[in-house]
């Protein structure tokens, strides 16, 4: 008999994504607490950080609890909740959404126009120390950076968009990777002392067969060969990856883009490229690692518990 995982409709999980429930309902049944409170011998809570914690009485009364961490989040203490949590999961969401919207068909279509690709919404003083030192390549660059500027990639998304959003992060258009050389990766954090943190940003290159720097914290490409996927040491000198210091770390990306040379691409960079693209897109290997990573450890919570 499933698990059944009960949500609220008025509380956004990793639960509530459309392109992933069809994955996850291989293994639990998907209720809401609006339209029935299911046994609670065969139910687990599911809720985000909110502020509206609505499973309150529900855990009081004896049901299992689990507190969704895997969009990021500060851990904190809740008694007898499971905290479920994976540094992947936006290679799993992101894949699975891609694939529904038809991404993986895209084909590169080369045309060299631009130095960098550098996509930014929400205004941080770690995207503020990005852009501020790259102002005088800007005339090189697509690039947005919404909340500071208003300015958005040219030809985003149209008003009509499926799931838009202010800051359409969903949103691909293929001129955006065919016109320039790579990636300028701005991640969500760039700090050293807090876990690993990789959203989208990082995984949009990947799947759309882009070179990438990442200002971003220590250890990113080392976690993404961990994963399989291939890095450019062939373009880029990739030891800022290993620099803890951020001041430093930010430096050697500086370094990378001044001395990038704009040539075509070679052999090697185009079957990293396509072999980025095709690990991203393999649904198989996502559904594997979400049963092992994500499936698994609340059946065993709710085994335990």
């Amino acid at each position: 008999m499933k698990i059944n995982l009960v949500l609220s409709k008025s509380n956004w999980t990793s639960f509530h994504q459309i392109a992933f429930i069809h994955v996850i309902q291989d293994y639990f049944n998907i209720v809401y607490v609006e339209d029935q409170i299911p046994d609670k011998h065969n139910s687990i809570l599911v809720s985000n950080l909110t502020q509206d914690r609505w499973y309150h009485d529900l855990h009081q009364q004896g049901y299992k609890l689990l507190i969704d961490l895997m969009w990021g989040g500060h851990e904190f203490d809740i008694p007898d909740a499971f905290l479920l949590k994976t540094n992947n999961w936006f290679w799993y969401h992101e894949a699975l959404l891609y694939f529904r919207k038809g991404y993986d068909q895209y084909i590169p279509n080369r045309n060299y126009i631009k130095k960098a690709l550098m996509p930014m919404g929400l205004r941080k003083e770690s995207h503020d120390l990005l852009f501020d030192q790259v102002t005088n390549y800007l005339d090189d660059f697509v690039y947005s950076y919404i909340d500071r500027l208003g300015r958005y990639l040219p030809n985003d998304a149209p008003a009509n968009f499926y799931g838009s959003t202010t800051q359409n992060q969903r949103y691909f258009n293929p001129e955006w990777y065919d016109d320039t050389y790579f990636s300028l990766v701005s991640e969500t954090r760039v700090d050293s002392h807090s876990e690993l943190h990789i959203t989208e940003k990082t995984f949009k290159p990947i799947a759309f067969y882009h070179p990438f720097l990442i200002w971003g914290q220590p250890k990113v490409l080392e976690h993404l060969i961990s994963l399989g996927f291939e890095t450019y040491d062939n373009l880029f000198d990739e030891s800022y990856d290993l620099e803890f210091d951020k001041v430093k770390r930010l430096n050697k990306v500086l370094d990378n883009i001044k001395s990038f040379k704009y040539v075509e691409f070679d052999s090697i960079t185009n079957q990293k490229a396509e072999h980025n693209h095709q690990l991203f897109f393999n649904i198989g290997t996502v559904k594997v690692r979400v049963k092992k990573e994500i499936v698994d450890p609340i059946r065993e919570f709710f085994e335990k518990s």
